[in-house]
């Protein structure tokens, strides 16, 4: 039941963000399209736990590969600009919370993989 709430609550913010976003492209509207579209299956049910733990598992992946430019032009400029040390940290701290909790309610091991 908290996965309906979870989906609505993604399209309502998918729509304000794209009501008021710059006049959007043909790739936008498709990725937002087939969010729609794969969102309610993945989170009803219907997917195999095996992919659905892949799909979880790559996050991960995507969370690094959305830092690389950040930590690339952080190195070039070679000052962090306005990068909180703070709130860096307080992310750091966050994800340690989620293992640990992760470990202790015995989460699958994508849970617990580098968070």
């Amino acid at each position: 039941m908290s996965s309906f709430f979870i989906s609505d609550t993604a399209l309502v913010l998918i729509a304000i963000i794209y009501y008021y976003s710059r006049p959007l492209g043909t790739t936008t509207w498709i990725r937002a399209l087939l969010y729609c579209a794969v969102a309610p299956t993945i989170l009803a049910g219907q997917i195999d736990t095996l992919l659905f733990e892949a799909l979880y598992a790559s996050q991960h992946a995507i969370f690094l590969f959305a830092r690389i430019p950040q930590i690339w032009q952080n190195f070039s400029n070679k000052s962090t600009g306005e990068l909180s040390f703070l709130t860096s940290f307080m992310n750091f701290g966050g994800s340690m919370v989620r293992v640990f909790t992760s470990i202790q309610e015995n989460a699958p091991k994508s849970g617990i993989l580098p968070s």
